[in-house]
């Protein structure tokens, strides 16, 4: 098995102390993980490699990540406007919409 690098170790000692010493709640150290899993796959790129430990992670890195983010999060929202315009399109259809006139 291969062993954690200084990421993943860092990310572990990190989750640990907000269990241990602030107390987090379980559901709240999950979204932790998540998030910060996800800020993993970012910083490796999509090879899988394992990124920088947390000393060599600066500004930008976390800037482009928001980033990331941010696209993504308009990637979804017009998703689901699609979505909604699609069903209105379909239900307007049905009742002679101004466009067939």
């Amino acid at each position: 098995m291969k062993r954690a690098g200084p990421y993943r170790r860092a990310l572990q000692a990190f989750l640990e102390y907000l269990r241990d010493q602030r107390h987090f709640s379980p559901e709240t150290l999950r979204a932790y993980n998540t998030d910060l899993e996800q800020f993993h796959e970012y910083l490796a790129g999509g090879s899988g490699d394992e990124p920088p430990g947390p000393e060599s992670i600066d500004t930008m890195a976390v800037r482009g990540f928001v980033a990331h983010l941010s696209r993504l999060a308009t990637i979804k929202a017009l998703s689901t406007v699609k979505k909604g315009l699609n069903r209105e399109w379909y239900s307007m259809s049905g009742r002679r919409p101004y466009w067939s006139r």
